[in-house]
């Protein structure tokens, strides 16, 4: 099933891509069309998910073969510099307006880290922090006017498949939202407690260069809070010389560590790298490592290098953190090597993964190592340079 054609150029002048792409990439991008297409496959519990092919500029991650345990896999990632932006604790908007009714009528305006006690017309009433809204609106293949909240409650953590310490809610089935006090603890101090960020899986200073903005806005949901990862120069630049091979950059062949413990639910190690900025081939399959976290939680890690992941590792190995997973490749629909690094969360009620929200620990952030400030937790925006505490 395929939706309509749209033309590589006309998203690199949508996103102002020009003065941050290769020259080999925006030639090529005049002959480059995108099709948005979709490949259906059943997984998990018989279910039939929609795997989405296609992120507008970089890699989207077809599903491969799983585990009898594990979900299907659906997500997608850019390597496009973003703007200009320093590092921020906070990558979402503060509030928005929803459309949901509270008892008086009136529209309801939604705080992200607020908790509230929901009532849903199809279902029992619910409380939990509101950790995300994904707005609908800015998907690329399926665009509508609607958004999906993501609420939290700890108290909700189960093995999985009972963990539903996240639910996600569409907006119209809201009834009426009605804020209580603060939500304790609240999802990113849960996350952390329960060693559920990430450490920086590239040695050296990591540049991010892509964050929860932009186009990663734009993957239906899988890519909202995802990380592209690599190295740059100071300046940011990516590559050397015309960028035409993979050599040509910095990011290629990296060393990738487990920036998290977990156990391999999922993984992809013989796709071929493609060439940067060549005419992508959307089914096309990309090399990655699926962890399962505990609960619902899982984190995945795409564009390996073909044949980079080490031999001992299998679906049901156990990493730990910092241990050595493959290099840094450019496999699957990519136009340059980088790393993409997700933390996912299994939605039982619709049978999908959903981006969530998760923070590097213990990281310093800034232009240079000796101006860096050290965090505790950083979400980094696009443009931000990490580096070892």
């Amino acid at each position: 099933m395929r939706s309509p054609r749209i033309t590589f150029n006309t998203i690199v002048e949508i996103l102002d891509l020009q003065a941050f792409l290769p020259k080999n990439i925006l030639q090529s991008s005049k002959r480059m069309s995108l099709t948005f297409c979709f490949d259906v496959r059943s997984r998990f519990a018989s279910g039939i998910m929609f795997l989405l092919a296609l992120s507008a500029c970089v890699s989207p991650s077809p599903a491969s073969v799983m585990d009898s345990t594990a979900s299907p896999i659906d997500v997608v990632s850019d390597a496009v510099e973003p703007e200009d932006a320093s590092h921020s604790e906070v990558a979402t908007a503060d509030s928005l307006e929803d459309s949901a009714l509270d008892s008086m009528g009136e529209p309801t305006v939604f705080e992200i880290g607020l908790r509230y006690e929901v009532s849903r017309k199809s279902a029992p009433s619910l409380e939990g922090e509101l950790i995300a809204i994904y707005d609908h609106s800015l998907w690329w293949d399926v665009a509508e006017p609607r958004r999906t909240l993501a609420f939290f409650d700890a108290t909700r953590f189960a093995d999985f498949p009972e963990d539903r310490s996240l639910v996600f809610i569409d907006e119209d089935d809201i009834v009426s939202a009605t804020p209580m006090s603060p939500a304790v603890p609240t999802f990113r101090d849960w996350l952390e407690a329960q060693a559920l960020g990430f450490a920086l899986p590239l040695e050296g200073p990591v540049y991010v260069m892509a964050g929860h903005e932009r186009h990663h806005l734009a993957e239906r949901g899988y890519g909202d809070f995802a990380y592209d990862l690599g190295h740059a120069e100071p300046d940011g630049t990516r590559w050397r010389g015309d960028g035409r091979d993979l050599e040509d950059y910095l990011s290629w062949d990296l060393p990738v560590l487990s920036p998290i413990s977990g156990v391999i639910v999922e993984m992809v190690r013989d796709a071929p790298d493609e060439p940067p900025g060549g005419e992508p081939d959307l089914g096309l399959p990309e090399n990655m490592v699926g962890l399962w976290l505990g609960g619902s939680y899982h984190a995945y890690l795409l564009h390996f290098r073909q044949g980079s992941i080490l031999a001992e590792l299998t679906v049901g190995s156990r990493v730990t953190l910092g241990d050595p997973l493959g290099d840094i490749g450019n496999s699957g629909t990519s136009l340059e090597p980088h790393l993409h690094l997700v933390l996912l969360y299994w939605d039982t009620e619709r049978s999908r993964y959903w981006s969530v929200p998760v923070d590097f620990l213990n990281v310093r952030a800034g232009p240079s190592s000796e101006t860096a400030t050290i965090f505790e937790r950083i979400a980094p925006r696009g443009g931000t340079f990490l580096w070892p505490p």
